[in-house]
């Protein structure tokens, strides 16, 4: 898995999303949690952020909390800004940087809900910059 991820890396201007999915308690949080404290990782990758979603997000949600996890380093008014200032601010802080976001319990609302990435991956990309 650690190859993968830094295979990724080789070419700075290609974006990629390794996604791990699996059961409950099949262990893709202790294998995300391995690799992301592999000091390879954390040679290759800055800023590296580890993101725990609440159990039912939304896309807002996921964005204030990948910027939650940017506090430390990014100024940020999380109240006053609409959800594409967000993403826009996001997007100008990981601009030009090789960066590592770990979304743990990314999961859909529902079992039903087949258009997970439409409503939440997708949009999200508008923030991440290749």
């Amino acid at each position: 898995m650690e190859a993968l991820l830094l295979a990724t890396t080789s070419d700075t201007n290609n974006f990629s999303a390794i996604g791990i999915v699996g059961m409950r308690g099949s262990g893709k949080t202790t294998l995300s949690q391995i690799m992301f404290h592999s000091s390879r990782v954390q040679e290759s990758f800055s800023p590296m952020l580890w993101v725990e979603l609440p159990q039912y997000p939304n896309l807002r949600s996921v964005v204030l909390a990948i910027l939650e996890c940017m506090a430390s380093d990014f100024s940020l008014s999380v109240n006053t800004c609409d959800l594409d200032d967000h993403l826009h601010n996001m997007h100008l802080y990981l601009f030009n940087k090789k960066y590592l976001i770990v979304l743990d319990n990314m999961w859909p609302a529902s079992s039903d809900d087949l258009d997970f990435n439409k409503k939440y991956i997708t949009p999200l990309w508008n923030g991440l910059p290749l």
